[in-house]
């Protein structure tokens, strides 16, 4: 019979490969990744552009010229477009970033042909209709108004502002008067000068054929989309404020936010990969132990998180939690008795098993679809990374050893140079 207060035994992780990419250059200098998954019904089609907010001159200019591609072209209105899409069972994918923007869409490999013109009309030949972008405005700042007042929002911002300074670009807050200053003129000025095919990527997956391949040529390369001159962007240093603790208290608040963390390094660091397995020990998984502290022990929380950003100015290492606002003081208490735990003591042999293994696993998640597969590849491509990479940080993670996690911890986790955030 089998007894359930024995968790079963852990199982060895199989070795993990993943499709290659193919790449092609179209005569404007746009790369087209193509990954294969033969048998996939389903088509995922994205354009990365570097268009997110980092390169905007004006608050909120990236998010909106982005956004607004979908409320009409010059062969179609916004409710036409939207019309196609949901005609053929298509999901329209439209996102911006601080990094990246994109655009694209999920549909049947069948209507492929039938949907990219769509893409294509939406990049090329946008409106910009200032009617529609007030619209939108004043929906954006009602929401606005509702986020400022929530701690968990506040307090994001808050550390933002303090980790990287006011004039960086992570750094810089958007207030309600930025929204009342966007302009449809902006906004083509800007996809004017950054949705150009030589600032931009393309990813195909799933049962891709010629024909198709044919198709992004024939509709994105230089007989439609021509490159363009751009101009080097000079992003300043991030400054990070003197006062690195700020508790805002708000009344009648029940909960507060708080976010800890600091500067880190970046994605391509040798130790980047040991700093992924230490932080999740740290608190990066449900089994972490800043959650069997501050939630399962002490129950300050329902969750706690920590994780590592990685950015492409700038990457920091992060903790953020809502608790209750008459506990806040003790939560954070416990959260660098835990930081100094790791510090000191080696982490026990069985822990770390428990750790690789939970993060080996993920590797095969990430592998689970075609939507988990094509996140994967275009992240690795938006970052510069390549399959070398990925295979990589799996050996990495299986090889890491008990004064690995020691080292890295006593090296990247250093509370004098932490920004502490409390609101509530």
């Amino acid at each position: 019979m089998l007894n359930r207060t024995i968790a079963p035994a852990f199982q060895p992780i199989p070795e993990i490969k993943i499709p290659v990419l193919e790449k092609s250059t179209l005569d404007n200098g746009m790369t087209v990744n193509v990954l294969p998954l033969h048998n996939s019904p389903i088509i995922d089609f994205t354009i990365s552009v570097n268009a997110g907010s980092i390169v905007e001159n004006k608050m909120l200019v990236a998010s909106f010229a982005n956004r607004q591609m979908q409320e009409g072209t010059a062969l179609h209105s916004g409710l036409q477009i939207a019309d196609h899409f949901d005609f053929y069972g298509a999901t329209l994918k439209l996102n911006c970033g601080s990094d990246e923007a994109i655009i694209g869409f999920t549909g049947l490999k069948k209507h492929f042909k039938a949907l990219l013109p769509m893409i294509q009309e939406m990049i090329l030949q946008p409106t910009f209709s200032e009617k529609e972008l007030q619209n939108n405005v004043h929906r954006s700042k009602d929401s606005f108004r509702q986020s400022m007042q929530k701690p968990e929002y506040l307090c994001k911002r808050i550390f933002s502002n303090k980790l990287f300074g006011a004039n960086h670009p992570y750094g810089r807050m958007v207030e309600e008067a930025d929204y009342d200053s966007v302009s449809a003129d902006e906004l083509k000025s800007f996809h004017q000068q950054f949705y150009v095919p030589n600032n931009a990527l393309a990813l195909l997956a799933g049962d891709v054929d010629d024909s198709m391949l044919k198709e992004i040529e024939n509709l994105f390369s230089s007989k439609h989309w021509n490159s363009k001159a751009l101009q080097p962007i000079q992003f300043p240093e991030s400054v990070i404020s003197e006062e690195r603790k700020i508790h805002q208290s708000r009344e009648n608040a029940v909960q507060s936010s708080i976010r800890i963390g600091q500067h880190t390094i970046n994605r391509k660091h040798a130790d980047a990969n040991i700093l992924r397995l230490t932080n999740t020990i740290f608190g990066g998984y449900f089994g972490s132990r800043l959650m069997m502290n501050i939630r399962e022990d002490k129950g300050y929380t329902y969750g706690i998180h920590s994780g590592v950003s990685f950015n492409k100015l700038s990457s920091y290492h992060y903790i953020k939690t809502e608790v209750g606002s008459e506990v806040c003081d003790d939560a954070i208490n416990e959260i660098y008795k835990e930081i100094e735990i790791l510090q000191n003591e080696k982490v026990d042999a069985d822990e770390l098993d428990k750790v690789k293994n939970y993060m080996l696993g993920s590797y095969l998640e990430d592998l689970g679809n075609i939507f988990q597969m094509s996140s994967l590849y275009l992240s690795y491509l938006q970052q510069g990374l390549t399959l070398q990479d990925y295979y990589e940080a799996i050996e990495t993670i299986r090889n890491a050893g008990i004064d690995d996690v020691l080292n890295c911890a006593q090296k990247y986790f250093d509370k004098n140079k932490m920004v502490e955030v409390a609101v509530g």
